[in-house]
């Protein structure tokens, strides 16, 4: 079900047309292509039709990738008294983006479909700290002499061989730990707004 598209100036197809003198099949491809390509915010109604398009979102999206002349340039250009409006109208289609990419934002995030930047750098680091813990060889130094004092160049190979195995035991370890100890979802991060309420 798509969620009511409050607060915003909503269009139905028909009026789109009218108002920018094209017909209604013309709008409604336009209305496809944004809502497949770019996610065009818009409603349906109950047998799933679009019912309204958020007209601010679809005007933006029409003049960054339209690729009709004629819906392009549909609109009459704004008139010098009109520079004002057009200003206004600009903040707020932007402010309007800004908003649905916010929201698809937290919805990916409360779906589990984010991860939090910081902390996966933070375990990250963690996890190459472990490594590199993993692959110093000072602890096998005294292994490796008495194979080499001893001249036995195949007990040094033996050796080596069984340093490398347990480097690699040691670093699978530290991965699958890492991968243990990681919560099933990061807390959502909140804004200064949301502090304050």
């Amino acid at each position: 079900m798509t969620p009511s598209l409050v607060d915003k100036e909503i269009l139905t197809i028909g009026a789109i047309a009218e108002r920018d003198g094209i017909t209604r099949q013309a709008v409604a491809k336009m209305v496809k292509t944004l809502v497949e390509r770019h996610r065009l915010p818009v409603e349906h109604d109950r047998r799933g039709r679009v019912s309204g398009v958020d007209i601010a979102t679809y005007d933006l999206l029409r003049g960054q990738h339209g690729q009709s002349s004629q819906i392009r340039h549909a609109a009459p250009a704004p008139t010098a008294n009109e520079t004002d409006d057009a200003t206004v109208d600009g903040a707020r289609r932007l402010k309007t983006i800004e908003e649905t990419r916010l929201l698809r934002m937290k919805v990916a995030a409360e779906a589990g479909n984010t991860i939090r930047r910081d902390r996966h750098e933070e375990a990250m680091a963690r996890l190459g700290e472990e490594i590199a813990r993993c692959v110093d060889l000072t602890p096998y130094i005294d292994r490796l002499a008495v194979a080499h004092i001893q001249g036995d160049v195949h007990g040094l190979r033996c050796e080596a061989k069984k340093i490398a195995i347990d480097m690699r035991t040691r670093i699978s370890d530290a991965c699958a730990g890492a991968a243990m100890a990681a919560p099933d979802r990061d807390e959502l991060l909140v804004t200064e707004e949301q502090e304050q309420d």
